[in-house]
């Protein structure tokens, strides 16, 4: 079984601003990064990914040492969140070209190995198609074909649904899923559902910093008993604060707040928390210092 990616203390800084303030991660299995724009989630992938160095703390996975990285980048496959291509190719030539450039230069084994990844990804019958006409999902599954090849230990993928529509995404999350049975997939998001659906363990990050690591159990159980609704009529004053409330929903006549209380509310009723409900928890109601 493959060890635990380890980080130490990473930080990195831009032009004198923190980006990155002191991480440290043991990173196993689908590993989702949660957090807002401006949190340091894509800084943290690109140094993992070995695109961006960092101004100090250490990364090691078993006795791969991130100091070497040319070693480390012969495990790592990585889709960022803007992949494009030659738009007048086809997958098959696009994966061709990748395959050689990731070593693959026996003819044979590359096209094997080609064929194989494309049918893990459900393009295999769109192979012939131009990289113009594909669909959004199709494009996000090219991408995961191409950091599959040379079989990396490590699968990192930036913002995995961004332009999909509904169908599309939940197919992606699928692949991913599945695709994290034998090796280490990492996944930055801002968008709760697709770590919720897709990962093991989760960190939430802020301003730079790990507010909290966990399982999605582990996280939930952080608000259990803190999430609270009521229903308002809608001539009635909110007498809730801001930063309190969750969401607000509008029924015919009043509206259903949800919101935070660590303690009882007349005529409100205690209701299910979700990993949501601590991502919101954490990110607004906890202040970072740097």
């Amino acid at each position: 079984m493959l060890s635990n990616l380890v980080l130490n203390n990473i930080n990195k800084s831009f032009r004198g601003k923190q980006v990155l303030n002191n991480v440290s991660l043991q990173i196993k299995g689908s590993f989702g990064l949660l957090g807002p724009n401006g949190a340091g989630k894509t800084t943290l992938m690109r140094i993992i990914a070995t695109l961006e160095k960092q101004d100090n703390g250490s990364i090691h996975l078993e006795d791969i040492s991130w100091e070497n990285v040319k070693k480390v980048r012969n495990h790592i496959g990585y889709l960022p969140q803007h992949f494009s291509i030659y738009k007048n190719l086809t997958i098959k030539e696009v994966m061709n070209h990748f395959a050689i450039l990731k070593g693959l230069t026996i003819k044979t084994n590359r096209n094997t190995t080609i064929d194989n990844i494309l049918s893990a990804v459900n393009l295999m019958n769109e192979r012939e198609k131009k990289i113009k006409n594909l669909s959004g999902g199709m494009l996000r599954r090219l991408g995961i074909a191409q950091a599959l090849l040379g079989n990396p230990k490590i699968i990192i993928v930036d913002e995995p649904t961004a332009g999909l529509d509904i169908e599309e995404r939940v197919r992606f999350r699928q692949l991913l899923r599945k695709l994290s049975e034998d090796r280490i997939i990492i996944i930055s998001s801002h968008i709760v559902e697709d770590l919720e659906s897709t990962c093991n363990n989760i960190a939430i990050m802020k301003q730079g910093k790990v507010l909290q690591t966990g399982s999605r159990k582990e996280l939930i159980e952080i608000t259990t008993g803190m999430v609270w609704e009521i229903e308002i009529p809608i001539e009635k004053k909110l007498a809730i604060n801001e930063e309190d409330i969750i969401s607000t929903k509008q029924l015919s006549d009043s509206y259903l707040v949800r919101f935070f209380s660590e303690s009882y509310i007349p005529n409100a009723k205690l209701v299910e928390t979700t990993l949501e409900d601590t991502y919101l928890y954490l990110t607004k109601r906890v202040n970072v210092v740097c």
